[in-house]
């Protein structure tokens, strides 16, 4: 059985971190659905994230850069992971309304199947996917792989498909 009271406080975590992020740029906080590519089983989740423009240090050639605060659960488990990655937002020569990025991170994964076993794993996630903005609009679209490799954890895979919503600035 999920508990939700974990649930909900790692969403809220999520959302202050990305309100108190300080950074230039844009901000984004959104959600959407994951499907968890896993064996044997692969099951649908909800994820909720954060887009947040980050100042990197000077003569790092990955800019501009995007700290990506997420939180994935698969309802039907109890399973939920909260992971923090840092993204390049590769730039492209002309405008264009897709936004290809890349990037790496690190996360926590918990995992309770019956009474027998219970268990939390820290991650090294890999990220890749694209945003879409539409010039007319300030809601954009997200597709994005999430693959996680823990130490004593089977690697996943989260695909994801959200929406990201402006705030601030």
């Amino acid at each position: 059985m999920v508990q939700w009271r974990g649930v909900f406080t790692a969403i809220a975590l999520v959302l202050i971190a990305t309100v108190s992020a300080s950074a230039q740029g844009q901000k984004y906080v959104g959600g959407g659905l994951a499907y968890n590519i896993d064996e044997p089983e692969s099951e649908f989740g909800i994820t909720a994230l954060g887009w947040l423009p980050v100042n990197g240090p000077s003569g790092i050639p990955f800019k501009p850069m995007v700290l990506a605060p997420r939180f994935t659960t698969l309802p039907g488990l109890d399973y939920w992971q909260v992971d923090a990655d840092m993204l390049w937002d590769i730039p492209l020569q002309a405008q264009h309304n897709f936004h290809p990025f890349i990037g790496m991170g690190v996360g926590l994964v918990h995992s309770s199947f019956g009474p027998n076993f219970s268990d939390n794993t820290p991650l090294l996630n890999f990220d890749f996917g694209l945003r879409y903005a539409r010039p007319t609009s300030k809601i954009q679209l997200l597709l994005d792989a999430h693959y996680s490799s823990g130490l004593d954890y089977p690697n996943t895979m989260h695909l994801n498909f959200g929406v990201l919503v402006p705030f601030g600035q």
